[in-house]
Parts: structure tokens; sequence; C-alpha cells
């Protein structure tokens, strides 16, 4: 439910800024993204904050541990404007990494 508040606080805060609806979050985009393991044989491209709000809620009850804590706490305070951006992609990087899914860019290849 705290992540369905926060989402429908960025689209609120979209509106009132009066951003363009296509890329409405670009202030909150990672740089650079995020790869992850999604399945055994492909990739999702994390590319911003909502994005990987949209990641955690899809993750397991049972595989949540202070990692996955850690990220969804940094995603929200990024949400609100206490830390920026860069930190709260750094604690989700981090979660991806202690899970064992975090993947390298298909560019750096």
């Amino acid at each position: 439910m705290l992540r369905k508040n926060a989402i429908d606080r960025l689209r609120t805060e979209a509106r009132r800024c009066n951003s363009p609806p296509s890329g409405a979050f670009w202030w909150m985009d990672f740089t650079p993204n995020v790869w992850v393991k999604d399945g055994e044989f492909s990739l999702r491209e994390v590319v911003s904050v909502p994005d990987a709000v949209e990641f955690l809620d899809g993750w397991p009850q049972d595989k949540r541990n202070p990692f996955f804590y850690l990220a969804e706490n940094a995603l929200q305070a990024a949400i609100n404007g206490s830390i920026p951006v860069d930190e709260a992609r750094e604690a989700f990087e981090s979660f991806c990494n202690e899970a064992g899914i975090l993947a390298a860019s298909p560019d750096a290849a």
C-alpha cells in the first residue's frame, strides 16, 4: 500500500509541475540505469524511482530482507525529496546485488 501511495503522490506532483505526460517523472530517472535479471533468461532495465518501486512491489514477501526494506525506504525518501535520486538508486542497486539479480548493462559487453 505504501508504494501505491508513493506512485499516486508522484502522479499528483507531475500534474502540479505541469510536466509532460510522457516521461512525467524525468527528474527521478536513474543514471545509469540498473539492469536486473528478470527470470532465468531475460534482463529488465530499471530506469527510474517509480520503475524501481514497481519492481519491488512484485518482489515475493518471503524473500524480503533488510536490503529490500533499505531500498524501499530509500525510494520513498527520494519520492519525498528527503534524499537525492542517486542515493536511492544506490540502495536499490545494493538490494539487487544482495539478491543476486544485479546484471551488467548489455552495452558493457
